[in-house]
């Protein structure tokens, strides 16, 4: 086993390795690893053929990405194995748990979130993030059709 250290960066260092990842399964000490020349070693990879995230009759496919803004920060997330892991690599059980996980106050402090609100989704193979909101209405529009309304 690796041995590891925990290290304190500035937020901007931090934004400066998130933006040099190569995907978002590359951790950020692959990251530092491959800008400082370093041999990068096996990682954590999103497993292929996970399960999806599923609530109700919506599902977001395995390898999914999310992205959310609070108080002018950018998260992110990944739908791995019909879980949501925050960038941390945390692992929830819904988007609100993601989001309140991830979330800080302009104060500094915790906040419990809607994640349905914030979340937008990039499913694998698309270029485009869509609202989670809007996912679930889809979904359930979907559903009422196949069901004829109930």
């Amino acid at each position: 086993m690796t041995q590891t250290t925990t290290i304190e960066i500035d937020f901007d260092v931090y934004k400066s390795i998130e933006t040099n990842r190569n995907s978002f399964t590359e951790t950020p000490n692959d990251v530092l690893r491959r800008l400082l020349g370093i041999e990068v070693k096996a990682g954590l990879k999103v497993v292929e053929g996970g399960k999806p995230y599923t609530y109700q009759h919506m599902q977001i496919p395995h390898g999914s990405e999310a992205i959310m803004t609070y108080n002018g920060v950018d998260y992110a997330a990944r739908i791995e194995d019909g879980s949501w892991i925050t960038q941390d690599g945390q692992r929830h059980k819904s988007p609100s748990g993601a989001a309140s996980a991830l979330a800080v106050t302009k104060a500094g402090g915790k906040t419990k979130l809607d994640g349905w609100g914030y979340w937008r989704i990039k499913k694998p193979g698309s270029s485009d993030y869509i609202a989670l909101m809007a996912l679930w209405n889809a979904s359930e529009k979907a559903h009422k059709a196949r069901t004829g309304g109930s």
